[in-house]
């Protein structure tokens, strides 16, 4: 549903029209004219309220002839609106706190619970079921713990985190563009709740993993190179 226009550019511009060529619907980038000054601008709604108040700035300069109780009402208006967007944000992150501590302790007292009926349930069964049945019986035990509200709760939580850790360590907004992240993502996606488990471990990671993940890339070039034998094979 497109947006619908801002009352300001009937208010303060003498004609405006969405500008050729943009995307955007709605208030969006607009061609208009000041109601007062009669100067020609392609902006935004920001940049016309900014030169109708009479302060200017952002790459737009003042009006130089608003009447002074217009300006005064705009820029009472636009502060106004400034400090409503603050609170909303503020009360955005609030909520988002309390929501992450009461998905932390729905998700522990899930674990809590999931632990104590697998036990009882491995206590009761016959040992011989196979091991895939059990982790079938298990992954049902597990999504049953877990409501659709906590669910979208818990996504909400990961993306929060996910975005602190890519600011956290400056990386690249595009990885999450990759193959390698969608794969990284569905594998820890399917692990089931857990207080023990962190990830991997620094250690782990520049050392036997690193070291195991050779010898995978070493077994996949193997086919390659018995063809070299065979074919030949250019400078690498």
């Amino acid at each position: 549903m497109p947006r619908a226009v801002s009352g300001v550019w009937d208010a303060h511009a003498a004609c405006h029209s969405l500008a050729s060529g943009s995307k955007s619907s709605g208030s969006g980038t607009r061609k208009w004219v000041c109601k007062y000054c009669g100067k020609n601008f392609t902006t935004t709604t920001t940049r016309l309220i900014s030169h109708v108040s009479g302060v200017g700035g952002g790459g737009i300069s003042a009006c130089e002839k608003v009447p002074p109780e217009i300006a005064e009402v705009i820029q009472r208006e636009h502060r106004s609106a400034q400090q409503g967007q603050e609170a909303r944000r503020r009360e955005m992150a609030a909520t988002y706190v309390e929501m992450m501590d009461d998905v932390d302790t729905s998700v522990s007292q899930a674990t809590s619970t999931m632990k104590g009926r697998l036990a009882s349930q491995r206590d009761e069964e016959d040992t011989s079921v196979p091991p895939l049945s059990q982790r079938a019986r298990q992954a049902t035990m597990s999504s049953s713990f877990m409501s659709s509200a906590l669910q979208k709760q818990r996504m909400k939580v990961a993306e929060i985190e996910i975005e602190r850790c890519i600011l956290q360590c400056n990386l690249s907004f595009n990885v999450v563009r990759t193959d390698a992240w969608r794969r990284m993502v569905r594998a820890i996606a399917q692990v089931c709740p857990c207080d023990d488990w962190h990830g991997v471990e620094y250690n782990r990671l520049r050392g036997p993993m690193l070291d195991e993940e050779k010898e995978r890339i070493e077994l996949q070039l193997e086919p390659i190179r018995v063809g070299w034998k065979t074919y030949g094979c250019s400078i690498i």
